[in-house]
């Protein structure tokens, strides 16, 4: 006589074919060591990845680099249309050169500039050192500066054959101007 098997079914309990009653709460925590056990088995596998992973720096950045300049500052103010304004600022590239650590400025006045005076305070917060100014809107520009207790130190130079009258105002002449000059005049300036 064949022997009957009795499936009885427990409100937790399944059968499985073998017959042997398996409940739910077991087979969900066989599947939560599984999950957990894949789960570290991929963040080991990730983490000696990264650690043996080739890492290439990239390139270096350079070093910071400041972009005022320590040196001393001699500008040129010319008026618009000055024929000699080319050959006073080389003569200046050549003095600063003969001088050392001379940083040179030149600003033009526009076409229609009546007044100088803007664009001289401009050079004064800039720390122009010495400011050389060439043409009579320039000119007279600086001779009022140098009125002026405002110019926090600059000295100013006039080129030109007109008269000035002003102690505080160093003026050379337009004519026969040379080099040397210049080269004097900026020395005497910044020392």
């Amino acid at each position: 006589m064949a022997r009957a098997s009795t499936q009885r079914r427990d409100p937790g309990q399944q059968t499985i074919r073998s017959g042997a009653p398996t409940s739910w709460r077991h087979q969900i925590a066989k599947h939560k060591v599984l999950w957990g056990t894949s789960a570290l088995a991929v963040a080991a596998v990730a983490a000696a990845a990264a650690a043996l992973w080739p890492r290439h720096p990239g390139p270096t950045p350079p070093p910071p680099v400041s972009t005022v300049s320590q040196n001393e500052r001699a500008c040129l103010l010319s008026d618009h249309g000055q024929p000699a304004s080319a050959t006073v600022f080389a003569d200046l590239q050549h003095a600063a050169a003969s001088h050392g650590s001379v940083n040179l400025q030149q600003t033009t006045l526009p076409a229609q500039a009546t007044d100088a005076a803007p664009e001289l305070a401009a050079l004064i917060q800039q720390h122009c050192a010495v400011i050389f100014t060439l043409g009579p809107i320039s000119t007279m520009a600086a001779r009022a500066a140098a009125t002026n207790t405002h110019s926090n130190g600059t000295s100013l130079v006039a080129i030109t054959d007109s008269a000035i009258g002003r102690r505080s105002l160093t003026t050379l002449p337009l004519t026969g101007l040379t080099a040397d000059r210049i080269t004097s005049a900026l020395q005497q300036a910044l020392n």
